[in-house]
């Protein structure tokens, strides 16, 4: 994971993607101790926590089992690793990743052939979820340690892509 990947979903962002999911999120797959908005989480570097408090060390979003309604803003560096791993859990769940990434081979083969209602089989192994995606509206800036990401010039920096909620429903 490169050094820039860690970012916090802001909180407005967080409940809009609560709204396109239709229910709260119990589970944040891959988080840091300061940036969970859930109640149970897989930190990054080091365990799967409960309201905050560690109680499974040395297990993370890649190598715990996900259960239903989770959520993941994972590293913009390995998305092809999570959209895997959320296809492999077969749990409901959402994953916000960059909207310019539609010409990778993990949208093209991961994304692409399952998307909107086009696979009735449900995804790579037939697990029977439907992926849905949502263009989301302007680009949305996330934080850092709970504040903005300043560019190069010191002032708050405005992301270079929209965003995408890819969203595995029963």
């Amino acid at each position: 994971m490169k050094s820039n990947d860690t970012r916090d979903t802001p909180a407005d962002l967080s409940a809009e993607l609560e709204k396109l999911y239709w229910k709260p999120f119990s589970l944040d797959v891959c988080a840091c101790h300061s940036n969970t908005k859930v109640p149970g989480a897989y930190y990054v570097l080091g365990g799967l926590a409960s309201f905050g408090k560690l109680v499974r060390p040395g297990v993370d979003g890649l190598t715990g089992r996900w259960t239903p309604d989770w959520y993941c803003n994972p590293p913009f560096s390995e998305i092809g690793r999570w959209v895997d791993k959320a296809w492999a859990c077969g749990q409901p769940g959402l994953m916000i990743v960059p909207n310019t990434k539609g010409e990778q081979g993990w949208w093209q083969n991961k994304v692409e052939p399952y998307r909107d209602g086009r696979d009735a089989a449900g995804g790579p192994g037939g697990q029977g979820l439907r992926l849905e995606t949502h263009f989301m509206l302007a680009r949305r800036a996330f934080l850092q340690d709970g504040k903005p990401i300043l560019a190069k010039n010191g002032k708050v920096g405005s992301p270079r892509f929209g965003l995408v909620a890819l969203i595995w429903r029963p």
